[in-house]
Order: structure tokens, then sequence, then C-alpha cells
């Protein structure tokens, strides 16, 4: 996990839902940059990206927040600079730990 990963972390690690420009004053980095970052953490599941109930017409808007179920990692991570946090399937953590089947992989 990079600078620009940790910022943004940073910012959302209080648990509530932040929209786009919200973040992005927030880390002070470019439009670009923090769109990227965004999407790469959604992807690794690091946070979740939702759709802001609308009251009109227009582009629908997005929150991003760090799920519970990753929050304590999250804090960890951004705690201790020796920390590395990685997001893996179980089918592929069961490839790593020597099994054929994924219901039988032993950790």
């Amino acid at each position: 996990m990079g600078f620009f990963d940790e910022r943004i972390l940073n910012v959302l690690k209080d648990g509530k839902p932040r929209v786009f420009n919200q973040i992005l004053n927030d880390v002070g980095f470019s439009h670009n940059t923090l769109r990227l970052h965004l999407d790469f953490l959604v992807d690794q599941g690091f946070i979740v990206k939702e759709k802001k109930p609308s009251k009109g017409l227009g582009r629908p808007a997005f929150t991003y927040s760090i799920p519970p179920k990753v929050k304590r990692q999250v804090s960890l991570a951004l705690s201790d600079p020796f920390t590395e946090v990685v997001s893996i399937t179980f089918s592929r953590l069961s490839t790593f730990a020597g099994s054929r089947r994924a219901d039988t992989a032993r950790i």
C-alpha cells in the first residue's frame, strides 16, 4: 500500500461515508490520482463505493467508506508501518496452501 492509498484510508478511517469531492479536499492531490487510487482500493476490498440516494436529476453521487469487516486490518496497517495488508480470495489462498480442493484448504 502506497502513500496515496494510506492518505485516502486515513481520511476514511473514522467510518463516515464521504463523497468524492470531500475526499479530494482532504487528501490534497489531483482528481485523476484520487480516482485511480479509489478504484484500486475498491477492487482490493479495502473500501466500498455505494450509490447515494438522489433527490433530483443529474448524475448520481457515490460515497466511499471502509467496510466494518476490514476496519481493524486497515487501522493496524495505518498504525504499524511494517504491516502489509493483503486482500486475497479463498480460492487463491487454497492454491498457496497447496490444496487441490478449495473446501479442504488448511492454513
